[in-house]
């Protein structure tokens, strides 16, 4: 049970998101991350699978979040999404596009080009916090790659893993930084993108538009000037 002092918080948190505060929402990320991990963790054996649940879990509650009727019960409700998304998971296998894990298999990532790991650098700048989700494997490979230049190979070595597994990390972890970064571009209520992105945020499809954004190369652009005008 939440003390009287952490729901109030809570109700101030939602009601200061709803009304646009940028800080607002990653103060309850902050608050019930560990907690919502909690839920994940006693149904996803997988820390990948479990560490893209999160995402998909605060993505989820920040589109619904005006469906929220007390915000003094954000918690609960919280956990419930959660619930539901382990849920969705188990009911899918796992290969549901938003929460599938790659896995070991070394086929699954092509060589990273320079551009990818420059862009994976310029990621973990703009999206502060994101290594925290992330495995202690991956998370690590992003340090390696984004602050000593490290090849996928130089990765593979200091981790004492195979190239094919470094690559993967290098890809997964590339991909985690795309969706935390749009995740951070959709709490500041900001719409730039494409056309379609445009119509599903404008349409208040926010769901739908952060995972459209994911996977389109034009919106991460444009989001990430957003964030780095100077870039």
């Amino acid at each position: 049970m939440q003390p009287p002092e952490a729901l109030a918080r809570d109700a101030e948190l939602v009601t200061r998101t709803l009304a646009g505060d940028t800080d607002a929402f990653s103060s309850l990320y902050e608050a019930h991350a560990g907690a919502v991990h909690t839920v994940v963790a006693a149904g996803i054996s997988n820390p990948t699978v479990r560490a893209d649940c999160v995402q998909e879990i605060f993505a989820r509650a920040l589109e619904r979040l005006s469906s929220l009727r007390d915000p003094t019960r954000f918690r609960p409700w919280l956990l419930a999404i959660a619930r539901n998304v382990v849920t969705d998971v188990h009911r899918s296998g796992a290969r549901n596009p938003t929460l599938e894990d790659p896995g070991e298999n070394e086929t699954v990532a092509p060589d990273p080009t320079p551009s990818d790991l420059l862009e994976l650098g310029q990621l973990s700048e703009l999206v502060n916090g994101c290594l925290a989700g992330m495995s202690t494997r991956d998370a690590t490979a992003v340090a390696l790659v984004t602050y000593f230049d490290f090849s996928p190979a130089e990765v593979a070595e200091s981790l004492g893993i195979t190239p094919g597994a470094a690559k993967v990390a290098v890809h997964r972890a590339r991909r985690r930084l795309r969706d935390a970064l749009v995740l951070q571009v959709m709490v500041r209520g900001l719409a730039s993108g494409c056309a379609t992105f445009t119509q599903l945020h404008g349409a208040g499809e926010l769901l739908g538009a952060e995972r459209h954004a994911r996977d389109c190369d034009r919106c991460l652009a444009a989001l990430r000037a957003e964030l780095l005008p100077s870039t």
